[in-house]
């Protein structure tokens, strides 16, 4: 799991921590990543972690990473790290406001993804079992002005989910892409002054997580939130 620490892929930690007891948390922050754990352990005393440090928004040795990895047995790859834009901007501005963003958004948000997927999936082959879930955005799936570095970067997740999905068939790794909307969460506060305070509309991270985990070996792009969908 990346970006672990917080909103949509601490929630989906909590809620999946009550029927799957080992995680491998990679985070920037050591002491949010053992905040993490405790609250884990609470709802799993079972819950074993490996911690991982590691900012995606700087330098990362892939080859590093791969070798603490390399003897595990992973058997779900959730790759939640991302950066948006603290506000809406123009493109042309987005550095001089907002320092090496535009870095930011292919670093963290695609790089990260495509690099560990490339580590990952090659054991899920082996083993003829696999899930592999990218968090996207609406924003992905029309125009959306003044966030457009950010808006492209995760399109090209979700089509990423989709065209593996064809490329992997029949080897039992399943991939999927998340697409949501405005979730209250501290990605979304400067831009909608929610202060964490949801509503059918703009759901909490755990009802977004709840329904959305419904929807995994139903859709392989989805916007994850309708009354439909139940977790699993």
């Amino acid at each position: 799991m990346t970006g672990c620490t917080d909103g949509i892929g601490k929630a989906y930690c909590l809620r999946m921590c009550r029927k799957i007891n080992k995680f491998v948390l990679i985070g920037r922050n050591p002491e949010k990543l053992a905040i993490l754990t405790a609250e884990m352990k609470k709802i799993n005393p079972n819950i074993v972690t490996l911690d991982i440090i590691a900012d995606f928004a700087g330098h990362v040795d892939y080859p590093a990473l791969e070798k603490k990895i390399a003897d595990l047995d992973i058997g779900v790859f959730m790759n939640f790290v991302g950066v948006s834009y603290p506000l809406p901007q123009l493109i042309h501005k987005m550095d001089v406001d907002y320092p090496s963003l535009s870095w930011d958004h292919i670093n963290v948000n695609l790089v990260s993804a495509t690099q560990l997927s490339r580590l990952i999936i090659p054991k899920m082959i082996e083993r003829k079992s696999g899930l592999i879930v990218y968090v996207s955005s609406g924003s992905s799936t029309q125009p959306t002005p003044f966030q457009s570095s950010y808006a492209a970067g995760k399109k090209l997740l979700d089509q990423l989910a989709i065209n593996m999905s064809y490329e992997y068939a029949g080897t039992g790794v399943d991939f999927q892409s998340i697409k949501p909307y405005y979730v209250a969460t501290k990605l979304t506060q400067n831009k909608l002054q929610h202060n964490y305070s949801y509503t059918t509309m703009i759901p909490s991270a755990e009802e977004y997580t709840r329904q959305a985990l419904g929807t995994i070996g139903r859709f392989v792009t989805t916007h994850g939130y309708d009354k439909g969908f139940n977790d699993l």
